[in-house]
């Protein structure tokens, strides 16, 4: 059986690390896996070499791959900010994104108005609303919730095939 490739910090340059929150190391079944500080993607460990880390970023993220080895240092920076981190802080923010998402789906199901109303309306009611009265940092949360005609369609299929399964 073959060792398993170890992750090497210079695998930055190609905009990789194996660092995820900046506590430990992505593993999975104890195989250390790269991820992507572009868009985030975890390759397998097999994808652990920099030929395939290279292809990655000139296939996937070619305007960027030119840039040094500081930029990369840099969006990791900006990754370990997003990622959730002991507290879980980042997660649960995300979470609630999630689930404000569902309640207003389900409120534009219960009314019968069209998906679109998420995006159009609802969402930038939401903004000016939190601009008002709590603050401007507030509204960049509501920002998050994703209410797009497609995820308004998507969440109430969900919640329905949800209902048909347990009635």
């Amino acid at each position: 059986m073959a060792p398993k490739p170890k992750y090497d910090s210079d695998y930055i340059k190609f905009g990789f690390t194996a660092i995820e929150f900046g506590f430990t190391a992505i593993e999975v079944n104890k195989e250390i896996r790269p991820q992507c500080v572009i868009c985030a993607a975890i390759l397998s460990n097999e994808a652990l070499k920099p030929a395939k880390l290279e292809r990655h970023l000139k296939t996937v993220h070619s305007n960027l791959s030119d840039r040094p080895p500081e930029f990369f240092a840099g969006k990791l920076e900006n990754l370990k900010k997003m990622k959730l981190g002991k507290t879980g802080a980042a997660y649960e923010s995300s979470e609630k994104a999630l689930s404000a998402s569902f309640e207003i789906s389900q409120l534009i199901a219960k009314a019968k108005k069209p998906y679109t109303i998420g995006e159009t309306l609802v969402k930038p009611c939401l903004i000016k609303a939190v601009q008002q009265v709590l603050r401007v940092q507030a509204s960049k949360k509501i920002q998050d919730i994703p209410l797009s005609h497609n995820t308004v369609k998507a969440r109430i299929d969900t919640m329905s095939n949800d209902k048909r399964r347990t009635t």
